[in-house]
């Protein structure tokens, strides 16, 4: 921005009123995959979040605490992992977790491989998706059902945002002084599969 340089994000960051970007709603993500969960009857929920510090994972820290709210149960924010880490971190750190805290009934994971790595230790662990746990993921490329039908989701439409981000660059070449174009992508129930 200080050298004018044409440019848009995926995702918000500190200045984005002054900038081009689309993203997804994270706030609005957790806020209904608590809500599937808990009317599901899951009162044990815990959320993988992302790397602290990172714009989104304050989103979710939000939606979070706002679903508390909503619900009147507590949600185990999950610190010590994130879907960024790789999958033998995540497996051993599932199996550890799932095995200390058997009350767990519900769990929010955002990284697809991530919601795969954690369904492989459940199952090793003996229990039985969809009864004794339920897990809400999102997803970019539409394959978690494929892969197990009974995990929760909401898709988040990549391609709309690449569009849309398309769309944003060339305006901010074209026409510098232009408002930046800014889009949110808020899921909704009817996007829950």
């Amino acid at each position: 921005m200080d050298r004018k340089f044409p440019f848009a994000t995926h995702g918000r960051t500190q200045w984005c009123q002054d900038h081009p970007y689309f993203d997804f709603d994270n706030f609005a993500f957790v806020r209904l995959a608590a809500r599937h969960l808990y009317d599901l009857g899951r009162r044990h929920i815990k959320i993988m979040l992302p790397p602290l510090g990172l714009n989104y994972s304050n989103d979710m820290i939000r939606g979070v605490d706002q679903a508390q709210r909503d619900l009147g149960i507590s949600i185990q924010a999950i610190s010590d992992v994130h879907g960024d880490m790789n999958a033998e971190a995540i497996s051993a750190w599932a199996h550890d977790f799932l095995t200390q805290r058997r009350e767990t009934d519900g769990l929010i994971i955002t990284s697809p491989i991530a919601c795969m790595t954690i369904v492989d230790a459940i199952e090793r662990l003996g229990l039985v998706l969809g009864k004794d746990i339920d897990v809400f993921s999102r997803e970019a490329i539409p394959f978690l059902k494929l892969f197990r039908p009974q995990i929760h989701l909401i898709r988040e439409d990549v391609g709309w945002v690449g569009t849309n981000l398309a769309r944003a660059i060339i305006q901010a070449i074209r026409n510098p002084d232009a408002p930046p174009l800014q889009g949110l992508e808020v899921p909704t129930e009817t996007l829950i599969f």
